[in-house]
């Protein structure tokens, strides 16, 4: 069973909340999962908030915790407002989570592979693949210098779109972060008010 997370957003520098969040962990002796939105490639809020935090106009820090230490870490947070000046300016209970890839091999071994590799996180996370083809490449836009440099004469895609709890999901994309012949967006965070 996943552990159910929510998204709180903190109006602080990051530095100091991330400080207060492990003296809070280590204070009250609670080994919980939580990861910063913006370190672990979880989508944040629109464009124009990313340019203002990254502006320096505003200080929001966007993190996901394990809900049951939630109301605990909001409660620390009110007492030490007058000292530290952090309050919490939102907090959504997250019902599900996601991510885009788009895979491109240029052998005939690595998309079964790759189909194989998404076959087998089925039993935890939901994998649809939206596209999955051969394609040629046409003579002419073979750019190669020498017989070593030139492309081979097909491409193979899959695309998919893979669903289900961030504990779960999270160590997936980052995996995936690390191929070079795959693409992943940002988490996108579907949340239960929605």
């Amino acid at each position: 069973m996943a552990k159910p997370f929510v998204e709180l957003v903190i109006s602080s520098p990051f530095i100091l909340f991330k400080g207060f969040l492990m003296g809070f962990l280590t204070g009250s002796k609670h080994s919980a999962l939580y990861y910063f939105n913006q370190r672990s490639g979880i989508e944040t809020e629109t464009l124009k908030d990313h340019l203002k935090n990254w502006l320096g106009f505003e200080n929001f820090v966007h993190v996901c915790l394990e809900e049951a230490l939630s109301s605990e870490l909001e409660t620390a947070i009110k007492e030490n407002h007058e000292k530290l000046r952090m309050e919490v300016i939102s907090k959504r209970k997250i019902r599900m989570t996601g991510f885009d890839l788009k895979a491109r091999f240029f052998d005939e071994e690595g998309p079964e592979h790759f189909r194989k590799e998404l076959a087998s996180i089925e039993d935890h996370l939901s994998v649809t693949i939206t596209s999955d083809a051969r394609t040629t490449i046409p003579a002419w836009q073979d750019v190669g210098v020498g017989v070593l440099a030139t492309l081979p004469p097909y491409q193979h895609g899959i695309d998919a779109t893979i669903t289900g709890p961030l504990d779960d999901l999270l160590p997936f994309r980052q995996k995936l972060t690390a191929e070079i012949l795959v693409d992943v967006t940002e988490i996108r965070l579907m949340f239960e008010d929605k």
